[in-house]
């Protein structure tokens, strides 16, 4: 399953039969020396198309992400059936970081060895990533419901086409877009369980 934009080639989004998913959110800059763009490289849609298409586990997804030849920068949140974390991307590297007591966090900026010397500040991103930081503070599980709030609480108005929540354990995607913020839409739940076994 891949949610897109008509005319787009490849996954920016999307959830295999075996409950890996993925999700993109582009950086703007990175350490020294990672390069911003390889015009060789594979377009990075199709790199997460092949990913959904051969692979089942965030392990397997990195092992596939290494060997092809990579476009740009970029967040590439995963998550399989037992964790999720995200893939911090460059022309040269792809570095793992995995989640912190269940939650990844993710905008549009490099966390790990790869984040820029200087702090650009695209879309709020920082400030963005703070609020949805917020949701690991909680007690107990977060909620279907915590996670929509927390999503629409870091929205960036009419640019926020499409809002949606992975289920990898049970198949579900949860879904809503339309004029922005389509964060203060409500979600429609998609059974994928049965699409994917056709």
């Amino acid at each position: 399953m891949s949610l897109g934009f008509p005319g787009l080639v490849g996954s920016l989004s999307g959830m295999n039969d075996a409950g890996l998913s993925l999700a993109v959110l582009e950086v703007i800059t990175s350490r020294k020396g990672e390069g911003r763009f390889d015009p060789k490289g594979v377009p990075y849609a199709l790199c997460f198309r092949t990913i959904l298409e051969e692979c089942t586990t965030i392990e397997e997804a990195q092992k596939k992400l290494e060997k092809m030849p990579r476009t740009t920068l970029l967040n590439l949140t995963v998550a399989d059936r037992n964790k999720v974390g995200t893939f911090e991307v460059t022309p040269k590297s792809v570095v793992f970081r995995p989640s912190e007591k269940g939650v990844a966090s993710c905008t549009n900026h490099f966390c790990t060895l790869l984040r820029s010397e200087k702090k650009i500040d695209v879309a709020g991103t920082y400030e963005r990533f703070d609020v949805l930081e917020a949701v690991r503070g909680g007690e107990g599980r977060v909620t279907l419901g915590e996670v929509h709030r927390q999503l629409h609480a870091v929205n960036l108005g009419k640019l926020t086409l499409q809002t949606m929540i992975f289920e990898p354990a049970t198949l579900k995607l949860h879904v809503a877009f339309g004029p922005g913020p389509s964060s203060d839409l409500p979600l429609r739940t998609l059974e994928l369980a049965p699409l994917l076994k056709k």
